[in-house]
């Protein structure tokens, strides 16, 4: 406690500059026909933070988006049902996929929440020239783009430090920025500590392996001149550890460096933007803290590269014709290294090889016509093309030992099959408006979306449960083997939106968009074997009973249905300030048409509810979530079912000149509840000797918080 807030106030005394964002870089004019697309600004995503320094956080609010536990800065988002890498998520231009068997790093952990100017969503129905390689939508997160001096100004200088404290789990957040730019060069540097102990939850009980820390540093250089913008950006992040309370291993270590130049550009025939990027990651799972113990040292490398050409050229009058090109290319290494024959003959000798040299390349050309056809119609249609290919190298156990014979048989069935696999995946997308007029307008479209299997997916290979265990990202502790035979899954989606609107006052909006999504291929599960052998429950150290499925991959039939509506209403504004009133109720069903089993990790229906009031420099909300019981649940997985729950969160702020001070409590009344997409607790099931169905846990969300943060702006 004494270190952490040691570290604020030192962050607070240094009051550094940052890049500020009243001037944007030109980019790509926005797609203006879009059956689903929110945007969060910086400041929104700032206030986030009194709740986590998890960036995901930002999303937490907005219509379709839910999170699925992961460790404190790794949630992932799921989009009407679909997450992790059934999602794209694109960061500064970048698509960085999870290079651990348990997706601990996905591409929200490398975001400094801090320095984000918006997080766009793209729900459903996504424009071809933002999807590719998902079957979800699309989420982009813009870092603030660099400043120039303007006007009569010489030199620019800005800055801002911000620090946030929660009480609950001892958290602490805090942030740099400094910039100095002329007319023509601008130099920033943006940096972010985040740390907190395991949080508590509502009856005060310690939910074990929630703590974590990490750090990001990057640097930006920046150019501009003659209608050309050019961006130059290298960071660094390091997470010394962070706990998984819903995995068998924690992250003990995860280091990444990145480079991304990006190059925009005005022409008299229209606007071009090109990217390249890299980013390599080096991780490690094993055990840190008395909270979950173990010995097994787990190890991944994985690198990304790629770049990306569009271009948007007007025509006509009426017309935009977007183009590009893209390459995605992902390399991954993913070994186990041998433990001592006294802590474990099983997993003694050599290295276990999970996937050895495993690549998947993307390559991809798209196109686009956006069309304002009269003051009430436009539309959008568009056209991609995708080449995936992926391989992966040889693999071995840890060694020829009686223990290890399904191993043995499994390597050399995989090492005796051709590993390569090529996908020649196409995404459609046709998207029409009608505006009615100020008060009203109708968005209809369908969109065709494709989306290859992962490495993991189709190159995992072990088959005794302890492999099998270690290669589980759905964090319900069951074990999982790939397909190599895998097929891309190809998502059919149809959605509507009705939007009405005070169009003369803007008093009152509000949006209802039902959608349904067909899904060929969805890659789901098949049991290898239903409920663990006694052999196997013996590897894993538990009792009979455990209930822990073992799971394949494999290519399934699936359909999802819901709706999503967000509303606002301003119900005061006057000399006693401003008040909104503003909602959004969420439903998604999902089903396997196989089997008739209910998707996994599906939210129940829940709404949300804020009453926002702003008077100079004052700002305060209050914020109502509820939450159905979970009753749809994977019976093959195990899933738990969750009760339904309420949470009332407070916030309040006040700014005046530069320094702003935001206070806030999350859950007021101190209630316990279930994560509906918080899987399994198996920190706690393993605490306890591993007695008992460790699907009987799911996890605890946490209690009552104070929380407070401090932001100084220059």
């Amino acid at each position: 406690m004494k270190t952490k807030l040691s570290i604020a106030i030192a962050s607070l005394l240094a009051m550094p500059f940052s890049v500020a964002a009243e001037e944007a870089v030109q980019t790509l004019d926005p797609v203006e026909v879009n059956a689903k697309s929110i945007n969060k600004k910086a400041k929104d995503v700032v206030s986030k933070l009194l709740k986590s320094g998890d960036a995901a956080e930002a999303l937490s609010d907005e219509p379709g988006v839910t999170l699925q536990t992961g460790g404190g800065v790794s949630s992932l988002p799921v989009i009407h049902g679909l997450s992790d890498e059934k999602v794209k998520i694109v960061v500064d231009g970048m698509q960085i996929l999870s290079a651990c068997a348990n997706h601990m790093n996905p591409s929200l952990s490398y975001v400094n929440a801090a320095n984000v100017e918006n997080i766009s969503v793209m729900a459903g129905i996504t424009p071809v020239s933002a999807g590719g390689d998902s079957v979800g939508g699309t989420i982009t997160v813009n870092s603030v783009t660099p400043v120039f001096a303007s006007g009569n100004e010489n030199l620019h200088l800005s800055g801002r430090v911000s620090s946030f404290y929660r009480s609950n789990g001892d958290t602490l957040s805090s942030t740099v920025s400094a910039a100095i730019a002329n007319k023509n060069f601008s130099l920033g540097y943006d940096g972010a500590l985040s740390s907190a102990d395991s949080y508590r939850d509502g009856r005060g009980n310690r939910v074990r392996s929630t703590q974590y820390e990490s750090m990001n540093h990057t640097l930006t250089l920046a150019a501009q001149g003659y209608g050309q913008t050019v961006v130059l950006k290298a960071g660094q992040q390091a997470i010394p550890h962070q706990g998984f309370v819903n995995q068998p291993m924690d992250m003990v270590g995860n280091r990444a460096n990145f480079v991304n130049f990006d190059h925009k550009g005005d022409f008299d025939w229209g606007k071009v933007e090109s990217r390249f990027f890299w980013q390599n990651t080096t991780h490690e799972m094993g055990f840190f803290s008395p909270e979950k113990t173990g010995v097994m040292p787990m190890e991944t490398e994985g690198s990304n590269l790629g770049y990306s050409v569009k271009a948007e050229i007007p025509f006509m009058d009426k017309h935009k014709l977007r183009v590009g090109n893209e390459m995605h290319n992902f390399k991954l290494n993913d070994w186990w290294r041998p433990v001592p024959a006294s802590v474990s003959a099983m997993m003694s000798g050599n290295s276990f090889i999970n996937i050895k040299d495993g690549k998947r390349d993307r390559y991809a050309v798209f196109g686009e016509i956006e069309s304002k056809w009269d003051e009430h119609w436009s539309t959008l249609l568009g056209l991609r093309y995708e080449l995936v290919k992926t391989n992966a190298g040889n693999v071995q156990p840890y060694n020829t030992g009686m223990m290890n014979a399904p191993d043995i048989a499994a390597a050399k069935n995989f090492n005796d099959q051709p590993h390569a696999r090529t996908d020649h995946n196409f995404d459609v997308t046709a998207l029409a408006r009608y505006d009615v007029n100020e008060n009203g307008a109708f968005e209809f479209g369908y969109a065709r979306k494709t989306r290859s299997p992962s490495l993991y997916e189709r190159y995992t290979w072990g088959r005794t449960g302890m492999d099998m265990m270690m290669n589980g990202f759905m964090g319900d502790a069951n074990g999982y083997v790939g397909n190599i035979d895998l097929k891309p899954e190809i998502a059919h989606t149809i959605s509507a939106t009705i939007s009405l609107q005070d169009g003369k006052n803007k008093q009152w909006e509000a949006k209802l968009t039902p959608y349904y999504t067909h899904v060929e291929g969805y890659i789901g599960v098949i049991p290898t074997t239903n409920g663990m052998t006694a052999a196997t429950t013996a590897n894993m150290g538990g009792a009979a009973g455990t209930n822990i499925a073992l799971l394949q991959h494999a290519n399934q039939n699936a359909e999802l249905f819901g709706i999503d509506f967000p509303w606002r209403v301003n119900v005061m504004d006057n000399q006693y300030g401003r008040a909104n009133v503003k909602g959004v109720v969420g439903y998604v069903h999902g089903k396997i048409k196989n089997t008739g089993n209910s998707m996994y990790h599906i939210m129940p229906l829940n709404a949300k509810i804020g009453v926002e009031h702003s008077l100079g420099g004052w700002s305060s909300a209050v914020d109502v979530q509820l939450v159905d019981r979970k009753t749809q649940v994977d019976s093959l997985r195990l899933e738990p079912k969750t009760a339904g729950y309420t949470l009332v969160n407070l916030r309040s702020g006040y700014q005046w000149n530069f320094i702003k001070v935001d206070a806030g409590i999350t859950n007021l009344f101190n209630k316990y509840y279930s994560l509906p997409l918080g899987g399994v607790n198996f920190s706690e099931w393993k605490a306890n000797g591993r007695i008992g169905a460790v699907n009987n846990l799911p996890v605890a969300g946490m209690g009552r918080s104070f929380n407070v943060g401090v932001t100084l702006e220059y």
